[in-house]
């Protein structure tokens, strides 16, 4: 199931638009069905950036407020320490 399908049954099980789900209006009805959408793309693995760039090309950091997550509860990948921070060489 991609995004876009994702984002049509949300706004068909809410009676709207699917614009409506990725405008800028920041009514409650459309915030609630765009909260859907995020936490349902989360579960499927996507990244806030993609997850912002469907629902009407948001921030990252709108999704994060949207699901309600801080930048504490976000795991952040660090294989590769930038300039060897956290070696011994």
């Amino acid at each position: 199931m991609s995004a876009r399908d994702v984002i049509r049954e949300v706004a068909h099980a809410r009676n709207l638009r699917p614009w409506q789900v990725t405008g800028k209006c920041r009514r409650k009805p459309f915030v609630a069905a765009r909260r859907e959408v995020a936490k349902r793309l989360r579960s499927m693995g996507y990244s806030l950036a993609d997850i912002g760039h469907e629902l009407g090309d948001r921030h990252h950091t709108s999704v994060m407020y949207l699901l309600g997550l801080t930048a504490d509860s976000v795991p952040v990948p660090f294989d590769n320490p930038i300039g060897g921070l956290g070696t011994d060489e």
